[in-house]
């Protein structure tokens, strides 16, 4: 199904004949499959390449313009699937049976995205969201869920390869700074003349979303370093120059956005690794903090936020129209021009409500509003069934904290592969804890939960054992 979609995006937005693009995405699935027999056995390979490509963004030409696609990570997940599928017909395990909260509102959002492209607004930017985000990002959600939860792949190589990933993406952005060099976006370029600010975006397009990376970075230190019991020099001297590196950068960003979100997951951390009292007086100082905020945004409103205001105040209109069922997946920008057209009025600069929570009400509805406020619920309340030492949960939760409070002034909430890599880890904490956990890894995924009660000397019945 993905590569009948992705076959179809090349054929109607590539510059060359639709029949080339079929035809290329099609050598690249057969590519794909005699490549995944290396890595039947090797999925901790697959794992750490996922690592390194899930910032790695090239620029492609789309429709006379030119877009940041994730087209290592794609290579990444047809190459999972692939292997995936081998490991299946050589009668490998599949998949856990167990179903947990996160697994339902996944599955939900990814069904309710789809069928919003009937009745969506704009079919061209539905039929690419459909293609590059939400089924890709709910696969690799399931690859996450599995190899790591069931599988047992260790995230300590991913990990360092996400750290060394963002660590030479930070040189660079020092680099653009020293030298007062942007690349490719055309938009920062001009900017950085007439703002007193040079900002950077690295090997991004956006420096709000560099920052995001680096602020999951972060918190990938942050949270190996809390959850240890004794911190040793060596640890020190690995992980202190890296965050330098990062924080030096992340400066340089200027993105207040992804400062408010690395405070946001340093705070989870925190409170994690709280005891009862300590936790008591967070939500405390937090519930004081909501408390005051609107004398903050009062005092920190600028032009951006007067047009950012002007856009939710749009999307909220736009939302009245279809209240619930929304107008269609990836019809937000194209369904605020045509009101203000509609209603005489100007057509903002700024199409983009760069909220999530209002653009998920504008293009899913009632209804994707809901599954998204129960996906955050079940994010949250799932990372509370692992282990309290686990590192990974402690990242993951941080992370999936941070990048919802970055979206609420940023969006791109479910267009972020690291807000799925995140669900996924949460999941894999999950299984990792759940009490059919051992019986399913050593019984069989397809066999029932009850088992029979074995019979002295009857060895014939041994259950078959976990390559």
């Amino acid at each position: 199904g993905w590569a009948g979609s992705l076959a179809t995006i090349a054929a109607d937005h590539a510059p060359f004949h639709p029949a080339v693009g079929v035809a290329i995405v099609g050598v690249a699935a057969c590519a794909l499959w005699l490549v995944s027999r290396a890595f039947v056995a090797r999925l901790s390979w697959l794992c750490i390449a996922g690592a390194i490509a899930l910032p790695i963004r090239i620029p492609v030409p789309v429709d006379g313009s030119t877009a940041s696609l994730l087209l290592p990570l794609y290579g990444v997940l047809g190459l999972g699937i692939a292997t995936q599928i081998r490991r299946e017909l050589g009668n490998q395990p599949a998949s856990l049976s167990t179903r947990l909260p996160t697994d339902v509102v996944v599955a939900a959002m990814t069904l309710w995205s789809a069928m919003s492209f009937v009745w969506t607004y704009a079919p061209g930017p539905a039929a690419i969201d459909l293609a590059l985000f939400t089924t890709p990002f709910a696969v690799l959600y399931i690859m996450v869920r599995d190899w790591i939860g069931f599988q047992q792949v260790s995230l300590r190589w991913p990990s360092i390869a996400v750290i060394g990933t963002m660590t030479i993406a930070a040189l660079i952005a020092i680099y653009q700074h020293a030298t007062h060099t942007v690349w490719a976006n055309a938009k920062v370029i001009v900017a950085n003349h007439y703002a007193p600010d040079f900002r950077v975006n690295s090997i991004f397009w956006d420096p709000n979303i560099f920052g995001r990376y680096l602020v999951a970075a972060l918190l990938i230190l942050g949270a190996v370093l809390v959850s240890r019991r004794q911190i040793t020099p060596r640890l020190v001297a690995g992980s202190a120059p890296a965050a330098a590196l990062m924080m030096w950068a992340l400066w340089y960003t200027y993105s207040q956005s992804s400062l408010v979100a690395l405070a946001a997951g340093c705070l989870v951390l925190v409170f994690i690794a709280s005891r009862r009292i300590g936790r008591t007086l967070m939500v405390i100082a937090m519930l004081t903090l909501v408390a005051c905020s609107p004398l903050a945004l009062q005092h920190l409103s600028g032009k951006d936020a007067r047009a950012r205001e002007t856009v939710i105040a749009g999307g909220i209109k736009l939302a009245s129209l279809h209240p619930v069922r929304g107008i269609g997946i990836g019809s937000f920008e194209d369904g605020i021009a045509q009101v203000a057209r509609d209603r005489g009025e100007k057509v903002p600069a700024l199409r983009s409500s760069h909220t999530a929570p209002v653009t998920v009400a504008v293009e899913l509805g009632v209804i994707g509003l809901a599954i998204l406020i129960v996906m955050f619920i079940a994010g949250i309340t799932g990372s509370g069934m692992a282990d309290g030492a686990d590192p990974s949960r402690w990242w993951a939760t941080a992370v999936f904290v941070a990048i919802t409070v970055h979206s609420m002034f940023y969006a791109a909430l479910l267009e972020d592969p690291m807000t799925w890599v995140a669900l996924g880890l949460i999941a894999a904490c999950g299984v990792r804890s759940h009490p059919n956990f051992m019986a399913e890894k050593h019984v069989g995924w397809d066999a029932p939960h009850s088992h029979p009660t074995p019979v002295a000397g009857a060895h014939t019945h041994a259950a078959p054992h976990d390559d």
